[in-house]
Formats: structure tokens, C-alpha cells, sequence
């Protein structure tokens, strides 16, 4: 037998039941979600703030050596330092010396060790002068490799 406002009055008892489980599974759900995004969310900061931390470290370490290899011109070029000294260098390390120089902005004093060390040394084998197909290296493309 079934007593219509009693068995509407059950059901939506049962109903509110099953409704208010749901709910709160989906909210417990939603906060465990939560947890584990605040916990990336976090994650993703520290990330961030060490990275800021690596980059300000660095940014101050490229402007120290910027200084000092600009430092380095200056006195090179002031006594003419490249001029006696250029031609008695390896062709390796008058690379690296206007590699140095070109990087931090010296492209000028770069070119300076270049030309001195490829007209005033007496190595035959002077990378500097021909490339391997004999023909003449242009100094200035050659500056913009070694700086590339």
C-alpha cells in the first residue's frame, strides 16, 4: 500500500540523502584538487625565485667580466700593448683575445690584435692570412665568426 505523501515525502528524503553524499564527495574532491594546485602553485614560485636569484647572480657576473675585458682594451690600446705583442701570439690565442674583445663591444681593438698578428708574424702557417683554399681572409668576417 502506498501513502502518497508519505512515500514523495521518503523519496525526496532519499534524495536530499544522495544529494548532500554527492556534494560532499565533490567538495572533498575540489579540495584535495586544490591542495595539489597550491602545492604546483608553489612549486612553480620557488622555481621562479630561483631563477631570479641564477639570473641577477649572473647578469652581475656578465657585467663584471664586461668590465674588466673592457678594462683590458683600454689599457692594451693606451700602451699599444697589441702591437708588440700580437705577432708573437699563437693564432689560437689571438683568437680567443679578440674573441674576448669583440663580445664585450671592442670590435675595433678585436680587428687591431688580428691585423697586427697576421702582418708582423713570421708563421708561415698563420691561419689568419689564407683560408683552405688559399684565398685571402677577410679580418672583419673572421671577427664576426669568432664572435658568433
Amino acid at each position: 500500500m502506498r501513502i502518497p505523501f508519505v512515500s514523495d515525502a521518503l523519496y525526496r528524503r532519499k534524495l536530499r540523502r544522495e544529494l548532500i553524499k554527492t556534494a560532499h564527495h565533490d567538495y572533498f574532491r575540489m579540495l584535495a584538487d586544490n591542495e595539489s594546485l597550491r602545492a604546483e602553485v608553489k612549486s612553480l614560485r620557488d622555481q621562479c625565485r630561483e631563477s631570479l636569484r641564477e639570473g641577477r647572480a649572473m647578469a652581475v657576473k656578465t657585467q663584471d667580466l664586461t668590465v674588466a675585458a673592457n678594462r683590458l682594451a683600454t689599457t692594451f690600446q693606451e700602451y699599444g700593448t697589441w702591437d708588440g705583442v700580437a705577432s708573437s701570439l699563437t693564432c689560437g690565442e689571438v683568437d680567443a683575445m679578440a674573441t674576448l674583445l669583440a663580445v664585450v663591444g671592442k670590435s675595433d681593438e678585436a680587428l687591431l690584435w688580428l691585423e697586427n698578428h697576421t702582418e708582423l708574424s713570421d708563421d708561415e702557417k698563420d691561419t689568419h692570412r689564407v683560408d683552405e683554399h688559399g684565398k685571402p681572409i677577410d679580418l672583419k668576417e673572421y671577427l664576426l665568426d669568432l664572435a658568433a
